[in-house]
């Protein structure tokens, strides 16, 4: 979407031709997220999961849809709603190694590191030379107090035992928004 404007166009056309598309409200929402119009974004996919989910389309488009409004959320720090979608996208597709890396981002967010560093590894266990995860993970673990770490971490982890997180004491962190670049949204369908 290298013109956003004409996109809205074309996609506000197509809308009065059918309202009920949802792979249709689905790119709508994706136009409003890269408009910084978050809250309509949220409605768009919103409305778009439904209709998806109603006509049941193919499974493909649903998870796409999960991940749009999983990002979406985020950037308006609805965080537990935006970890749900990323859950059920990764219900649906367990190898998504960008789902557990947007999970970490929101972990991070939510200012909890150590869950945040296992979502990285998971991520890392899938595509191991991930840049984004790589460099969020060294954040977190930065953040975290870990950084001695970090050296051995990617090359001596046996992603294969990498589990659910385990309780542990939660970190704080402090956000740098200019972060949130690294995971904007997934392509839409």
């Amino acid at each position: 979407m290298h013109n956003i404007t004409l996109a809205d166009e074309y996609l506000r056309t197509a809308f009065q031709t059918c309202p009920s598309d949802p792979l249709l409200l689905n790119e709508m929402g994706a136009v409003h997220y890269y408009k910084n119009q978050h809250e309509g974004a949220c409605l768009f996919f919103e409305n778009s999961l439904a209709k998806a989910t109603e006509n049941q389309i193919n499974p493909l488009a649903l998870i796409s849809i999960r991940s749009n409004l999983g990002h979406a959320y985020r950037k308006l720090r609805r965080f537990d709603d935006a970890l749900a979608c990323f859950q059920e996208v990764i219900q649906s597709d367990p190898r998504s190694h960008s789902t557990y890396t947007s999970m970490g981002l929101v972990e991070m967010q939510k200012g909890h590191n150590m869950d945040a560093i296992v979502h990285f590894h998971n991520a890392l266990g899938l595509a191991r030379s991930d840049p984004i995860a790589t460099e969020l993970l060294s954040k977190a673990l930065q953040e975290s107090g870990n950084e001695t770490i970090l050296e051995s971490t990617i090359d001596e982890i046996d992603f294969d035992d990498i589990g659910p997180p385990p309780h542990r004491r939660r970190q704080s962190i402090s956000y740098d928004e200019s972060e949130e670049s690294y995971m904007d949204i997934a392509h839409p369908l």
